[in-house]
């Protein structure tokens, strides 16, 4: 089994929605002992064993595995994460609770959104890193300062924030499940200037399970995830297949769709120039999770067939780090941190920005570490 069969196998017995459950089945059957270990190494990788478990339950295909081990590993794995997203819904609903004294309610992002509003049908089905949720520019450090008279502090506190900064630093306090990530704009300008500009009613829902929250309405949760992943982080541009995250974006695709304006998507993402990535990534939803939605053919999905079975790994380092130095050294970026009015001193800003990189990476292991890891995220 190839790395591409078996991410295939994993996102098909994953999928909310399968089309051809009889023909999973009978291919489940045939799967190795090491067919199986490769399936849940890339599951692993992605944060997505408890739902892989979940899934093999919900569709009556869990005693078809004959290694006890596997099945004991899953099932572990799958209650270790449940338990600590009981203690996630806790904090996430006493931090509500908390900002709601100063007259905050916070918009519930990702995961957040995706536990408080019981995308999945179970509460251990969904991964979580850490807390992300939206407060505004206007109340953000009014948030902060409160959050931190509650015992949360910087995880980070020497981590440089740039001025168009989306989310605060990352906080954590003793005694709580994860970390915390408070958002003063919900995404980066970049990806941002493409979500529609509407109003508060249009664009926010109460959340159901918590008081003193919001969440975004099922039109803008998907397109919010489309934007998040693929334009402010850049999977596209690296050809960077999220499995959790594209998960994420079909399990709302299929929850809620007849509340999805799809048409009002189409029709707002065509007047960009942000509409061949658009359809790249239905594409690939298409053939991953089918989806099941009409796009215009694209060469994408083949160059990520192309990057998932890809066995010279050091190549692809060396390309994914010129991606993204050509990216920190392109005018837009630039102008973005040193506001710069002439062209002719881009030669000197570059040259500047160049030695100011080599000088940060240089004296900080943390930055370094961080930058492999990007790297080899992008790759995986």
């Amino acid at each position: 089994m190839t790395k591409l069969e078996a991410t295939v196998a994993l996102t098909k017995l994953i999928a909310p929605k399968n089309r051809e459950p009889i023909k999973i089945r009978e291919s489940l059957l045939a799967y190795s002992k090491k067919d199986w270990q490769q399936i849940i190494d890339i599951a692993n990788s992605d944060l997505l064993a408890p739902l892989l478990y979940k899934s093999l339950i919900q569709k009556n295909l869990f005693e078809l595995l004959e290694d006890e081990e596997l099945k004991g590993y899953l099932k572990e794995f799958y209650h270790l994460n449940e338990t600590r997203n009981i203690a996630i819904l806790k904090q996430l609903k006493e931090i509500c609770s908390i900002l709601e004294s100063i007259d905050v309610k916070p918009t519930l992002l990702k995961g957040s959104a995706a536990l408080s509003e019981e995308h999945y049908e179970s509460l251990g089905e969904r991964a979580m890193l850490d807390i992300d949720f939206y407060v505004g520019d206007a109340k953000i450090h009014e948030c902060i300062k409160l959050l931190k008279k509650h015992g949360y502090k910087e995880i980070n506190p020497n981590y440089l924030l740039d001025f168009n900064w989306h989310h605060y630093r990352r906080m954590y306090k003793d005694g709580v499940a994860t970390s915390i990530e408070m958002h003063r704009l919900l995404l980066k300008e970049k990806s941002f200037k493409y979500f529609p500009k509407t109003t508060d009613d249009e664009l926010y829902q109460q959340s159901s399970k918590i008081n003193n929250a919001y969440v975004l309405k099922p039109t803008y949760e998907l397109y919010y995830s489309f934007l998040h992943t693929e334009i402010s982080h850049l999977y596209h541009t690296h050809k960077h297949l999220s499995l959790r995250h594209m998960q994420h974006f079909n399990v709302i695709w299929q929850k809620y769709k007849g509340n999805i304006d799809l048409k009002y998507l189409n029709s707002t993402i065509q007047n960009s120039d942000i509409s061949h990535i658009w359809n790249d990534y239905l594409t690939v939803q298409n053939y991953f999770y089918d989806l099941d939605t009409p796009t215009k053919q694209s060469e994408y999905l083949h160059a990520i067939h192309k990057k998932i079975n890809s066995k010279n790994r050091k190549l692809l380092q060396i390309s994914a780090l010129l991606k993204m130095i050509k990216n920190a050294l392109g005018y837009t970026n630039l102008r973005k941190h040193y506001n710069f009015k002439s062209k002719f001193l881009m030669p000197f800003i570059v040259l500047f920005h160049l030695f100011k990189l080599f000088y940060s990476y240089s004296i900080n292991q943390k930055k370094r570490k961080k930058l492999v890891q990007t790297i080899n995220g992008f790759i995986k």
